[in-house]
């Protein structure tokens, strides 16, 4: 188990820096790079909601944005723990990236359901 975690923590590091390189990455995901760029923007998003383009409302500030953000990631990881709380190990490590990428898509989901959108800052 620590030979995962060593592996799931050093990963990022090592295709940021290889992006950073420009080094050609051997996993044949395309566009790896935007997605490792944007994935944080979009998945700690309550900072860049607003409506219409360009950003006239925000739907929070900043302050308030980190704050809701935390909590809306705390409850997730304590609905994941009630959910998981009987499965084994190993299933619960295999159901936690469907589990983030669905609270995700289900919190944009309700956002563009009131008008909202997100609006990266990217280059």
């Amino acid at each position: 188990m620590g030979a995962w975690l060593a592996l799931a923590y050093c990963l990022p590091f090592v295709l940021f820096g290889l992006a950073y390189l420009q080094m050609p990455i051997l996993i044949p995901i395309p566009n790896l790079e935007n997605m490792l760029f944007f994935a944080p923007q979009y998945m700690f998003s309550f900072s860049w909601l607003s409506k219409g383009y360009p950003p006239a409302q925000l739907l929070f500030q900043p302050p308030s944005a980190f704050m809701f953000g935390v909590a809306f990631w705390a409850a997730i990881a304590l609905a994941f723990a009630g959910v998981t709380r009987r499965l084994r190990r190993g299933v619960a490590v295999a159901f936690a990236p469907l589990f983030i990428v669905a609270a995700t898509i289900a919190v944009h989901y309700v956002f563009a359901q009131f008008g909202y959108q997100l609006v990266l800052d990217g280059p």
